[in-house]
């Protein structure tokens, strides 16, 4: 009688999830459909799949109540998730409550999309095993780049198709397969996906043949639709669901490039050292920058070729931590001759944490001194349980302080090597330093509960909510604070340090868009101002308008 009656309880706990799935854009009903269901918070045990019928229909039976997410999968279409806005974006849970069933969900895939085109030289014939990609803008601590999500590569016709690409706006980008080129007495010809090199002087001795392109001091650079090698001016496309998108035939570009000579000492000795590498790293990070550096070991007088103009980070190291020189240097159309460099032993600078809040046990975290530019040499360390450490490996330059993987409970109230104030600005070190690095950590209680609203009014679930620091600390990455809103448009954002921020909610945005002060300018005025104090637990409620990403005031 006991089980009996536990049966029944269960079945009358339990619920059921149905719904169909379509294309979009249609009532075409889309069967074979790959679903799956996740609890969140639970087990593998708790994941059930199922495929969608004939009608596109799908049920999930007898489950416990509880949070699930739902995803979607179809051959020709893009992966979806129950409850998202927009495609390729996170959903939102279906809550699920005990003796109640979800019915009726219509769940909408889209076909994905293609793009074919052609790839030609100056002269109007085909390039070969030419790399192309699709690309979309990234951000990463507050910089735009381009990040490639699928390549291809060109045929012997010098096409070339990019499939299954979810909709929406992309670069593209052609770069030609890597030319022969000469350096230091060496030929390094392309090989598989790497470069063998021989030596110039046999080869002149056996009077063999050397390909043309190493001789010319050139550089194919990548070129970007519709025909510019500047990133920066590129233009978009944008692909509709289920299209084939024709571009626009894209041109190689074959430019000269220079060469970067000079001379290495070691500091201490006043000699050449017995082995070192110099590297160039380029200021900014665009496909036609890339870095360039002799070979391991090189002697003295060096030369790095292939080099284009623009604005590099030169660091140089005899092969270990022990010995570094790091500058910048600026490159322009002829050859660079007659740099000195000179190698100094490196350092390290001690530290440690206070605490000034109610944690005072350390966090298994790292401290590193960052460097504010390309091919400034830091140094990272890990921090000891009594809150002291060293970061050794240091070269002079300009730093910043970062603690990585500091708990969201902590936040860095304050940093400072000696009357230097290392965590609001870049601090200049010029060698050894007796003094010290202080931290104080903090703790950071405050939350954030909001309410966030579409222009008409309603709820908005799957937004993407932002906590920004105000203007002076926008460098300070670690003090952002991101949710998605669920599916009643409500978000909580937690461990908040003091100060003020603007709150703002994006119903589609690139992710670390935030961080990036061109594409905060466009929004600024759209944000909530919030003030958060230093009492404890301090808990404020608001209610925010999302924000369309066409929105341009």
């Amino acid at each position: 009688m006991n089980t009996l009656i536990l049966v029944l309880a269960l079945i009358q706990g339990s619920a059921s999830v149905d719904g169909t799935v379509v294309r979009l854009g249609t009532n075409e009903p889309l069967s074979e459909t790959q679903i799956l269901l996740t609890r969140v918070g639970g087990t593998l045990r708790d994941s059930r799949t199922t495929t969608s019928g004939r009608n596109g229909e799908f049920r999930f039976s007898d489950l416990a109540p509880g949070s699930y997410r739902l995803f979607f999968e179809h051959e020709g279409y893009v992966r979806a998730e129950y409850g998202q806005r927009s495609l390729g974006k996170t959903g939102v849970p279906l809550e699920v409550a005990a003796g109640k069933n979800a019915s009726g969900l219509a769940v909408t895939l889209s076909p994905t999309s293609t793009i074919i085109g052609r790839v030609t030289s100056p002269q109007n014939d085909p390039v070969a095993n030419a790399t192309v990609e699709a690309l979309r803008p990234s951000y990463r601590d507050g910089k735009r780049t381009l990040r490639a999500v699928q390549s291809t590569q060109t045929n012997d016709l010098g096409e070339y198709r990019l499939f299954g690409l979810t909709p929406g706006s992309y670069f593209l980008s052609v770069t030609p397969a890597p030319s022969p080129f000469i350096q230091g007495g060496t030929v390094s010809i392309p090989s598989g996906n790497g470069m063998a090199g021989g030596s110039l002087q046999n080869i002149l001795a056996t009077g063999a043949p050397i390909d043309p392109r190493a001789l010319d001091k050139g550089f194919d650079r990548t070129v970007y639709a519709p025909g510019t090698t500047d990133p920066g001016v590129a233009t978009a496309i944008d692909l509709r669901p289920g299209a084939t998108y024709r571009a626009p035939e894209l041109q190689t570009a074959r430019t000269r490039s220079v060469a970067v000579r000079g001379t290495i000492t070691d500091g201490v000795t006043g000699q050449p050292p017995a082995n070192f590498i110099v590297s160039l790293i380029p200021e900014n990070s665009d496909a036609n920058s890339q870095t360039r550096r002799t070979s391991f070991p090189a002697r003295s007088p060096f030369e790095i070729t292939g080099v284009l103009p623009g604005t590099y980070g030169l660091v140089a190291t005899n092969g270990t931590s022990q010995r570094l020189a790091s500058f910048p240097i600026t490159v322009g159309t002829e050859d660079l001759e007659g740099v000195k460099v000179v190698l100094m032993p490196t350092f390290g600078i001690q530290g440690r944490v206070v605490f000034a809040g109610k944690v005072k046990e350390s966090p298994q975290a790292l401290i590193r001194a960052r460097g504010s530019r390309s091919g400034a040499a830091g140094g990272i360390a890990e921090l000891a349980k009594d809150g002291t450490f060293t970061i050794g490996a240091v070269g002079a330059g300009e730093y910043r302080l970062e603690i990585l993987d500091l708990p969201s409970t902590l936040y860095i109230r304050s940093a400072r090597l000696g009357d230097s104030d290392l965590l609001n600005g870049a601090v200049r070190i010029e060698g050894p330093t007796t003094d010290a690095i202080e931290v104080t950590l903090d703790d950071a209680n405050a939350a954030l509960d909001a309410q966030i609203l579409n222009r008409e009014g309603r709820p908005s679930p799957a937004a993407t909510v932002v906590l920004v620091p105000d203007t002076p600390r926008r460098q300070r990455f670690e003090l952002y604070r991101t949710a998605t809103s669920d599916a009643d448009g409500r978000v909580t954002l937690t461990g908040i340090a003091p100060g003020s921020y603007k709150l703002f909610a994006w119903q589609d945005v690139e992710t670390g868009a935030w961080q990036n002060a061109d594409f905060m300018r466009n929004y600024e005025d759209r944000g909530r101002p919030i003030g958060i104090s230093n009492s404890d637990n301090t808990k404020i409620s608001v209610i925010v308008t999302v924000i369309d990403i066409g929105e341009v005031r």
